[in-house]
């Protein structure tokens, strides 16, 4: 149940591709589709010429088919059609976003850290910045034991949108493993007045609570998790890492 950072990476990466084509539909919001004549004949030029740029574009189509190979598992292929994108696009963000995504589905995190970070300056650049971006670096700092940052990164995504709870809890989770057990507890009560459901979010309210000393709370909150836990290795984890408040009274 815990440590699914790139199951977050990858569920962050679809919210934030569907709001790129969101947004480049908004752009586009007066162009008509492509229409083809009823027998199949091709396009006509003038009809062509006078779609706006974004209508006619092939790189939501290209950024789509990364996508899918990526969804497929074939990270080098994806990886491909990602860098291609950058050498073709080098001031759009959604590139270099996505070939972050890639590499830190690869393992290589120092490489999706860079992605991460051109694609933020980009981003600025075009006065686009991302909380999903930032947050995404702020994963891939974190596995790199770069706390500091990370928790900047977060703080930088928390700034751009209050609402995002995700960032907020990753916020949380960086100040445990940076021994600031009150801020984390404060970032996951924001996190409940946000209403924000994740099923990590008890866990490491849980683990805050109990690196304070606060073992009466931290053993109520981990018997729930423990009711809907099944067994495996996962549920053993869990119990070895709370067993000092989990351990029955003398």
């Amino acid at each position: 149940m815990i440590g699914k950072e790139q199951a977050q990476t990858k569920l962050v990466a679809k919210q934030l591709f569907c709001c790129l084509v969101m947004l480049l539909i908004s752009k586009s919001a007066s162009a008509e589709p492509i229409k083809q004549k009823p027998q199949g004949g091709k396009l006509q030029i003038a009809q062509y010429q006078n779609m706006p740029q974004e209508a006619r574009s092939p790189w939501p189509i290209i950024l789509k088919n990364g996508t899918q190979l990526l969804d497929a598992g074939r990270l080098q292929d994806a990886l491909n059609v990602f860098q291609h994108y950058c050498r073709s696009r080098p001031q759009d963000a959604k590139g270099y976003f996505w070939v972050g995504v890639v590499y830190d589905e690869m393992g290589n995190y120092p490489d999706a850290i860079q992605a991460y970070r051109d694609a933020t300056a980009r981003a600025e650049q075009n006065a686009m910045d991302s909380a999903e971006i930032r947050t995404n670096l702020g994963n891939s700092l974190m596995k790199q034991n770069e706390l500091t940052l990370a928790i900047e990164s977060y703080k930088r995504a928390v700034e751009i949108n209050p609402l995002y709870g995700l960032a907020r809890m990753n916020l949380g989770r960086a100040y445990i493993s940076a021994a600031e057990y009150e801020k984390a507890l404060a970032a996951f009560d924001k996190c409940e007045e946000l209403h924000f459901s994740n099923r990590q979010l008890p866990y490491y309210r849980a683990k805050a609570l109990l690196a304070m000393g606060r073992k009466e709370e931290a053993a109520a909150i981990i018997s729930r998790l423990l009711l809907d836990q099944p067994e495996g290795e996962a549920r053993k984890a869990m119990q070895e890492e709370f067993k000092s408040c989990l351990a029955p009274k003398p």
